[in-house]
């Protein structure tokens, strides 16, 4: 959705329309890897995708800044704003409903 917001001209929108993939697995993966932070945007769609049920903003703030090999408890230091998580998803992921989902359900 970035890129279609940057277009400066009705052509060049036009072209960047035609551009885009038309299979949902692939729309995926230029997503994941135009992300200045492929493995983070990777991770997070894993979270949405994986989780047993829908997770709240905040349920997915703590889950990604939740590390494995941490040493430490997580402080409010460690959690990125909402806004932040979802500008890494390229539109394909929104709070809708108090709920972090994905704008399609045919994965």
């Amino acid at each position: 959705m970035e890129q279609l917001k940057a277009q400066a001209t009705p052509k060049k929108l036009k072209e960047a329309l035609e551009s885009l993939p038309t299979d949902l697995y692939k729309m995926y993966e230029l997503t994941i890897t135009r992300s200045p932070d492929p493995e983070r945007t990777f991770r997070l769609l894993c979270w949405v995708f994986l989780a047993i049920r829908p997770l709240s903003p905040g349920q997915l703030v703590h889950a990604m800044a939740w590390r494995l090999t941490a040493t430490a408890p997580l402080d409010d230091q460690d959690l990125e704003g909402e806004g932040r998580l979802l500008s890494s998803c390229g539109g394909l992921v929104e709070f809708r409903q108090g709920e972090v989902v994905f704008i399609r359900k045919l994965l």
